[in-house]
């Protein structure tokens, strides 16, 4: 039991602890990709598009590990997996001399909001697990007292 214990707990940990972090990221992709709806010289539009590259390579590779848990999946319709698949293994170009590719917007919009999604519910699923597993201790615990 107490190997038990320490796994869920564990589990839960690590996940939570990391979870701040991985907040700060979508944060940081919506701030930084905001300019998009705003009228911007090319020039700007460019510079700023570089530097959101460095950050949507870790949301790449963030988004990358979310779905490969279990389960995470299981709400995502095909049309989506396969614009996720195209965000996480191709290098797409959003704007191109003087005006913005949407598709590419697009897959990009859906990969931040599908990675806010699937962090929150991950969070939630290894907290929910984690409470449970100590509810059926204490209830466990007042079973063996009633007993005596």
């Amino acid at each position: 039991m107490c190997e038990e214990f320490e796994r869920r707990y564990y589990d839960f940990a690590f996940f939570d602890k990391n979870y701040e972090e991985a907040e700060k990221l979508y944060a940081d992709m919506t701030e930084n990709t905001r300019f998009i709806f705003q009228t911007l010289p090319f020039a700007d539009i460019e510079a700023r598009l570089r530097d959101v590259k460095p950050m949507e390579g870790e949301l790449k590779k963030k988004l990358a590990t979310l779905m490969a848990l279990s389960g995470s999946k299981d709400e995502l319709d095909d049309t989506l997996l396969t614009s996720l698949d195209t965000y996480i293994n191709k290098e797409l170009i959003y704007f191109n001399v003087d005006r913005y590719n949407e598709d590419n917007l697009q897959i990009l919009f859906n990969a931040i909001s599908v990675y806010k999604k699937l962090l929150d519910d991950q969070h939630f699923a290894k907290k929910k697990h984690y409470l449970d597993f100590m509810l059926n201790l204490e209830e466990g615990k007042g079973q063996k007292k009633g007993l005596s």
